[in-house]
């Protein structure tokens, strides 16, 4: 992760499927807690941004997972504002 200026909060998100998941659809949003919900948080890796308010009600879109067992994948948000 390139480092952050002064003030700027990295959010971390974790996602994984399970044995055998992989047969079942893409994994649903995961609604994230404790953001505020003013702010706005974007991607490192894609640049994609969203509010805190849709993190935590529709929640953060699952990028698509490696194929295998337990694929999982890290998504590192940043408050922008």
């Amino acid at each position: 992760m390139p480092s952050r200026p002064l003030g700027c909060t990295p959010v971390l998100r974790f996602a994984n499927a399970p044995d055998g998941a992989l047969s079942r659809p893409a994994h649903p949003p995961l609604r994230l807690r404790g953001l505020d919900p003013a702010a706005r948080y974007r991607d490192d890796d894609t640049g994609a941004e969203w509010s805190g308010a849709t993190l935590t009600g529709y929640g953060l879109p699952v990028p698509p997972l490696p194929d295998g067992d337990c694929a999982s994948a890290l998504v590192g948000l940043r408050r922008v504002d």
